[in-house]
């Protein structure tokens, strides 16, 4: 029978708010007991809310741990203790069985379509990917970063030549997987949830993505690392979510209305934040191009006239 460990990694934010923790419940949990697959839940968060307690015990957890936050410290060193808990498990199992999947959540996300396991191979490490402002055709809005979607919205807007996809960080043509979501086949877990989430030699960095630092550029560091373990990555339209922030009330903090990075699509309760017609990004990609060449040949001729 197939097995999955699903993994809360990160700061826990809106996970206690009934809509997002239902959503995971609908689609990612229910979705994977419906097939008869063993589903079993597992998180590391930033601090032991009572209520976010309450919710993981709703869903049926079997182990948690909590990682405070303190300067310098990682989300990724949440992935590592995850792997821990994972594998601690599965060694007390009787018959010596392993996942076939594990799952890595960011626990604020709104979930608006289903995560099925049974769609994905098993030849590599799904996720959606980030940095497609260099990206020409027809993307999948499903397969591109929650928040990167909104950015590309926002700088190309309605306005022919006026306007610029640039995104933080991001080279043109570059493309790098986004960590929110992954589903890893569990051979490739220790690599992804360990291995990979080490950080980054600025001089290695620096030969894969000379735009970044690593302190910067997390997902930049973790693409490296899978790409220098030779970990298959394949980008995934199958995963429908957003990050859903609560906003601050008066009467307490984070209870307030939930606020979408990006709206779910129509007929999935709350519209949909649409990209322009592609003719439109691929000018506004030439001319966001074109922008970083010229800022790229400033930078030249500044460093040879010191």
């Amino acid at each position: 029978m197939p097995a999955a460990a699903f993994c809360f990694a990160g700061q826990a934010r809106s996970l206690h708010i009934e809509p997002v923790w239902r959503s995971a419940q609908k689609h990612v949990f229910a979705v994977a007991r419906h097939h008869r697959q063993t589903a079993d839940l597992f998180a590391v968060l930033d601090a032991n809310y009572t209520e976010t307690l309450a919710v993981l015990q709703f869903l049926r957890f079997v182990n948690v741990a909590f990682l405070p936050l303190r300067k310098g410290s990682s989300q990724y060193e949440r992935f590592a203790r995850c792997h821990e808990l994972i594998v601690h498990h599965e060694r007390a199992a009787r018959d010596g069985s392993q996942y076939d999947w594990v799952v890595r959540l960011r626990p604020d996300l709104l979930w608006y379509g289903d995560l099925d396991l049974a769609l994905l191979s098993t030849a590599g490490v799904h996720s959606r990917q980030r940095c497609v402002g260099g990206v020409e055709g027809a993307l999948g809005l499903e397969s591109i970063s929650t928040g990167e979607v909104a950015a590309l919205s926002r700088g190309c807007a309605a306005g022919g030549d006026v306007c610029a996809c640039d995104l933080p960080s991001c080279a043109p043509g570059a493309i790098r997987v986004d960590d929110q979501v992954a589903a890893i086949p569990r051979k490739f877990a220790a690599a992804y949830l360990v291995d990979a989430a080490k950080p980054c030699d600025a001089a290695a960095l620096a030969e894969f993505d000379d735009t970044c630092k690593p302190e910067r550029c997390p997902a930049v560091c973790l693409t490296h690392n899978l790409l220098r373990l030779e970990v298959p990555l394949i980008r995934t339209s199958h995963f429908r979510f957003t990050i859903a922030r609560a906003q601050t009330s008066k009467e307490h903090a984070g209870s307030g209305p939930l606020q979408l990075v990006r709206p779910p699509p129509s007929g999935n309760e709350e519209g949909f934040v649409t990209l322009p017609p592609l003719a439109e990004r691929a000018a506004c990609h030439r001319n966001s191009s074109a922008k970083h060449r010229r800022h790229t040949a400033h930078s030249t001729a500044h460093q040879k006239s010191r």
